[in-house]
């Protein structure tokens, strides 16, 4: 840490020298992720990483988004990324000192994108894949009709189990045994649609408990996302609304008692995007023994408050996502660049290291501008008159 401020100094044209000084720097929040899909060259990720480093993250998270050459589960991924080009990644992030964290979403999506691979991917596991639920809010049939949902795997089904630790064994391997593996497990919309003799709680924690056997076999730490361990109608306003706190727990899906039927070993990375103040949810994880991560998304309040909670709480780390990494249309044309979206990296990694004075530091400094540097240089010519 004390490196990179040094090194922020040297790169502030506003100094002519550096006066002999006393670095004393250190984080409120010790575990710092931030979070971002695979769709890019070698070459701007490791860029990436080497800005995610400045901001002082410690840890990256990587979700491969199944471009990945799948050597010995050919078929089951796309093949647009060598395996050396993953090791190359991995090198390069033990060199920032930064803990490297692949995704592999074990229950929906399996880190397929719908709108652009899924459908032809998806018929090779067809029948591992649940039929779409029939009892879903509006919005979700919205996405369903614009092809925007992710399907989701059957329980209790050895073939599922085979293809996922087969997958897993590869992913493990590639990325050179990882202290921690973040294996998704969120917005699952179709579980249980198949019709089975336990209840969706029992069954959701069933199939997060024989993953975390796995892990445990590897040696590896089992990360997963929080949002289907509560319902909805446990966060209520002193009105008696609900807060919009994203959770999946409670129905159709009715998953929310599995929070009690799960180990304690898995550390729950539990994400909430809206500006509230408070996240109660995430003192409640951590008071049943979880280890919890506490995650915020393009809201600047949201990356504010989420990180004080984490301190307060003392949580062992925040993560920042950057989700609209997922479109690599969007580093091609800067016409649709969204400023909220990218400056996350920046501000997260402020309000991460700093909670007390967050929302006035990151007022002070543009992180937009910051980005828009780093991403102008993989503009094509024709398209770089609107900067």
């Amino acid at each position: 840490n004390g490196l990179q401020t040094l090194l922020s100094l040297m790169e502030n044209n506003s100094l002519q020298k550096i006066p002999a000084l006393k670095i004393n720097d250190y984080p409120d929040v010790l575990n710092r992720a931030i979070l971002s899909t695979f769709v890019f060259s070698n070459d701007f990720m490791l860029e990436y990483f080497r800005r995610a480093a400045r901001c002082k993250y410690n840890e990256i998270v990587i979700f491969p988004k199944a471009n990945i050459e799948l050597i010995k589960n050919p078929g089951i991924w796309l093949t647009n990324r060598s395996q050396n080009s993953i090791k190359e990644l991995a090198a390069a992030a033990k060199k920032f000192n930064m803990e490297l964290i692949p995704e592999v979403n074990c229950l929906a999506g399996f880190n397929f994108s719908p709108v652009e691979e899924g459908a032809s991917i998806e018929k090779n596991i067809e029948h591992l894949l649940e039929p779409p639920a029939g009892t879903v809010p509006n919005w979700l049939k919205e996405g369903r009709k614009n092809k925007r949902i992710k399907r989701t795997f059957k329980m209790e089904n050895e073939q599922v189990y085979k293809l996922i630790f087969s997958v897993l064994d590869e992913v493990i391997e590639l990325f050179d045994n990882p202290g921690r593996i973040h294996l998704g497990l969120d917005e699952a919309w179709d579980l249980g649609s198949s019709g089975y003799s336990k209840s969706n709680d029992v069954l959701y924690a069933d199939h997060i408990s024989r993953l975390a056997d796995y892990c445990r076999k590897k040696k590896v730490i089992m990360c997963m996302w929080g949002d289907h361990l509560f319902a909805p109608v446990q966060f209520l306003d002193e009105k008696g609304n609900l807060l919009e706190y994203n959770l999946h727990g409670g129905s159709p899906w009715n998953t929310a008692g599995a929070i009690d039927l799960i180990p304690k070993d898995i550390q729950i990375w539990s994400w909430h995007y809206r500006g509230y103040e408070k996240f109660p949810m995430l003192k409640i994880l951590k008071d049943k023994g979880f280890s919890v991560y506490g995650v915020s998304w393009i809201n600047s309040t949201n990356i504010v408050n989420i990180a004080k909670e984490v301190k307060n709480y003392q949580l062992d780390g925040y993560v920042s996502t950057l989700w609209s990494l997922h479109v690599p249309r969007e580093i091609n044309n800067p016409k649709s660049w969204k400023k909220q979206e990218y400056e996350v990296i920046p501000y997260g990694a402020e309000a991460a290291w700093n909670t007390d004075n967050a929302s006035e530091n990151i007022c002070r400094y543009d992180g937009w501008k910051i980005m828009k540097d780093f991403l102008w240089q993989y503009v094509p010519e024709d398209k770089r008159e609107i900067k």
